[in-house]
């Protein structure tokens, strides 16, 4: 009995130690996982505290991010050519001034040989662009001024012509044709008139095709000549058999079906296991790929594969093509640019192709080295004592200089990319002004001109005005006499008590004073191949000195009539000075408005510098520290999971930036090329506005072309040619945006980057372009990985699984 109370004590005391160590545990882990919860809560104040303070500085910081995606892949090829540049000093043992002297020209025989190479590979198209040029400035310069509209005459000729014999087809005249047809068959057809018949039957059913079109009303030319043309067709194609070109042709078309049917047979017969196979090569491939866990190698794998050629690619080609030969159209003298370099390329290639620098090289070789023997014996006779110190130290100032500039690479590389992007800006801010500011005043002329003109054209509108107002000429005319009739009454009612021969000659003096200025401003605005008298600043002055100077001229009048008025002089001065005091609180108010305004531009222009100051200084830090990728995405990744969310990541927002740069570049070069084809007066507004909405779409593209149709239409009477240039707009814009939206990588259908397009522009303004589709990409993209992952991790048991089955169930 003790024992066993003996025992039952142990054992309570152990269950009591048991249970004081399990509660232990129980609150170690209360006090764990309570731990857990105030670091996360620290952490997520502290990223809240973190946007808060950062969150006025976003935009520039955003931007900055932004502008340096798209600066780091010139950044990164800067760097490298400036290593390779310090690299061949060090090689070649060529001082630093040496070599930033040779720079020029090196860039200039690379220059050459560019386009050297460029006119190689593109000779065709060169060759076809330039004897096009060549064909279409002979035929403009030798066919008749005319030449197009009589062209369009026999066109409208031949159109009336069809239109009359397709109308004089009526049912009974057709059915008459038929039924003789018909029984001249049955009662005169032989073996020896049938090829006649033949004839006579094609006659038939042309007639048949012209009476069966006019069914078709304003179509029913094009439909007849298409259905001739299709039978024509169907005829060559029918006939093929006795002509061997066509023989040919059958054949390939023959082979190119066999082919195909071939590889559906092949398809067809595979043993059904044989994909299964090939899908089991394939999941074994992924799994040691997975498993290798060198990511250099990775890495290098995924940067191996070359991209493949988008298809908006040939839209930008045949842009840059048709770009290319249009400013060589209107500016010829660009050529002269591209000679320089291609003639100091070719001199190094015929030299080096025909061995004349080695040639030279060995002529020289001789009297050189006798120089050499006859300086070193006379060094100390000709050179001063330090020299070999000096050489020596700069030697080591040269070794020093480039291990420094290749540690300072990266600033360089940022610095110049930044200074480029300024320039750039700033040269695109004055391009713009200037030509906006350009074309304003010519669309401004242009709708005076249009106004003429169609007043003139349209007289029904003359009608609808107040006054008999022809033109806008007529309206200045009106203000005109109007303004000088109401002149000469306050002269002659001034001039009331003047003697009248000096009262008449200061009127006529006056009035020729408002003749000149108006006729001034006339001139201003008139071409230079007006005909008819021009009046110069000069003799509006003279014509007031005249006046000032003229003998005749004396104050009694200005004296009379002032003292005749004075009365009426001094209630217009009590009036003005009621107003003045009853309004010094609107003036007051006035002043303050314009400091406030001076203070809140002052405060804007704070707010930009230091926004400015912000985004290259973060735009600096960025491309600075960036070497083999761009920081921001260049991440610490341990395992192919992370490799894969990265590339993910930086592909979609890449391929975001580039469709938003490629969609506002071709919609600006393509209204750019089609205004300048067509001869459009405004050609740079539209180009600026379509680029824009590329970039924002809040309109359409076409809607840029509206004005250059009715400059085409109203101001150069080619309505046809703005009904055309229309239509290209309508048509082939459209296409390509569906291409790009379709070439972003994770995002989706095209219509979602269109949507989410739209929606950031409505929430963020101008940078919600961009900013939208990069949030669905990373949406996207992360589901897409997600998804993948879990795949992945159940597919490699299941198989694995399968493979041990198969083995259980092999016999050994």
């Amino acid at each position: 009995m003790m024992d066993k109370s003996k025992k039952r004590s142990i054992e309570g005391i152990v269950s009591l130690f048991e249970n004081f160590r399990n509660q232990k545990s129980r609150q170690a882990e209360s006090l764990r996982n309570a731990l857990y919860n105030v670091g996360v809560l620290i952490l997520l104040g502290a990223l809240a505290l973190v946007i808060l303070i950062l969150l006025p500085f976003i935009r520039p910081l955003g931007f900055g991010v932004l502008f340096g995606a798209v600066l780091f892949p010139a950044k990164k090829k800067l760097a490298n050519s400036i290593n390779s540049w310090i690299e061949k000093l060090e090689k070649d043992e060529t001082p630093v001034v040496v070599g930033i002297v040779k720079l020029p020209f090196s860039a200039l025989e690379r220059l050459g040989e560019m386009i050297i190479y460029f006119i190689l590979t593109h000779i065709k198209i060169i060759l076809f662009g330039s004897g096009f040029l060549i064909f279409l400035r002979v035929m403009l310069y030798f066919l008749p001024k005319h030449f197009l509209s009589y062209v369009f005459g026999i066109i409208q000729w031949q159109h009336s012509l069809f239109e009359k014999i397709i109308g004089s087809f009526n049912s009974t005249l057709v059915t008459a044709i038929i039924i003789a047809y018909i029984i001249a068959v049955y009662f005169l057809w032989n073996n020896s008139n049938a090829y006649l018949f033949m004839i006579a039957c094609q006659l038939v059913w042309i007639f048949i095709f012209a009476y069966v079109s006019s069914f078709f009303g304003p179509f029913q030319i094009p439909v007849f000549i298409i259905t001739l043309l299709y039978g024509l067709l169907g005829l060559i194609y029918h006939d093929s058999s006795s002509n061997p070109y066509f023989l040919k042709i059958k054949g390939y078309f023959k082979k190119e079906e066999k082919k195909i049917e071939d590889i559906k047979e092949e398809k067809e017969n595979e043993p059904a296991g044989k994909d299964i196979l090939n899908k089991t090569k394939t999941h074994l491939s992924e799994i040691k790929s997975k498993m290798q866990l060198n990511v250099s190698q990775e890495e290098n794998k995924s940067t191996s594969n070359k991209p493949d050629e988008l298809e908006s690619d040939w839209y930008f080609k045949i842009l840059f093509y048709a770009l290319a030969l249009t400013v060589l159209w209107k500016q010829l003298w660009i050529l002269t640019f591209c000679f320089v370099p291609v003639v100091f390329y070719s001199i190094i290639a015929i030299f080096k192709s025909l061995g004349l620098d080695s040639y030279i090289e060995n002529q020289l070789r001789n009297p050189i080295q006798k120089a050499k023997e006859w300086f070193n014996v006379r060094r100390d006779a000709l050179l001063p004592i330090f020299l070999p110190g000096v050489t020596e130290l700069n030697q080591k100032v040269h070794v020093i200089f480039c291990n420094k500039m290749k540690s300072y690479v990266d600033d360089i590389s940022s610095l110049v990319m930044i200074l480029f992007l300024i320039l750039f800006v700033i040269f695109i801010s004055v391009f713009s002004i200037v030509q906006i500011y350009s074309e304003t005043i010519t669309v401004i002329q242009l709708t005076g001109n249009l106004v003429n003109r169609t007043l003139t054209m349209r007289p029904d509108l003359v009608e609808m005005l107040p006054f008999n107002m022809q033109s806008m000429n007529d309206i200045i005319e009106n203000g005109y006499q109007h303004s000088r009739s109401t002149i000469e009454e306050y002269l002659d009612m001034f001039l009331n008590n003047t003697e009248q021969q000096q009262a008449e000659k200061f009127k006529a003096q006056v009035l020729t004073v408002w003749d000149r200025l108006i006729q001034s401003y006339i001139d201003q605005y008139n071409h230079h191949d007006t005909v008819g008298p021009r009046v110069s600043s000069d003799s509006i002055f003279n014509s007031i000195d005249e006046i000032v100077t003229s003998s005749g001229l004396t104050f009694t009048s200005a004296f009379t009539y002032a003292k005749n008025n004075l009365s009426l002089m001094r209630e217009i001065g009590e009036s003005v000075w009621i107003v003045l005091r009853t309004n010094i609180q609107l003036l007051f108010s006035l002043l303050t408005t314009c400091f406030g305004v001076l203070i809140g531009s002052g405060h804007f222009m704070l707010s930009f510098l230091f926004n400015a100051v912000i985004f290259f200084t973060t735009l600096y830090y960025l491309l600075q520290s960036s070497h083999d990728r761009y920081i921001p995405i260049a991440v610490n990744t341990n395992s192919a999971m992370q490799i894969r969310v990265v590339d993910a990541l930086e592909s979609s927002v890449s391929s975001v930036l580039i469709a938003t740069v490629k969609l506002s570049i071709f919609h600006g070069l393509f209204t750019f090329v089609t205004h300048t084809i067509f001869g459009a007066h405004v050609v740079f507004l539209p180009t600026f506005l379509a680029a824009i909405l590329a970039a924002a779409p809040f309109l359409e593209t076409y809607w840029c072309c509206i004005p250059a149709f009715l400059d085409l239409w109203l101001s150069q009477n080619h309505f046809y040619l703005g009904l055309l240039l229309m239509a290209i707009h309508f048509f082939i814009p459209p296409s390509f945006n569906v291409i790009i939206h379709s070439e972003i990588k994770g995002s989706g259908h095209p219509y979602l980057t269109a949507l989410s397009i739209a929606g950031g522009i409505y929430l963020l303004g101008l940078e919600g372009a961009i900013v939208g589709p990069i949030l669905l990409c990373l949406l996207i993209v992360l589901f897409d990985v997600t998804i993948n992952s879990l795949s992945t991790q159940t597919t490699p048991n299941t198989f694995s699984s399968s493979i041990v089955n198969e083995e259980i169930q092999s016999p050994m």
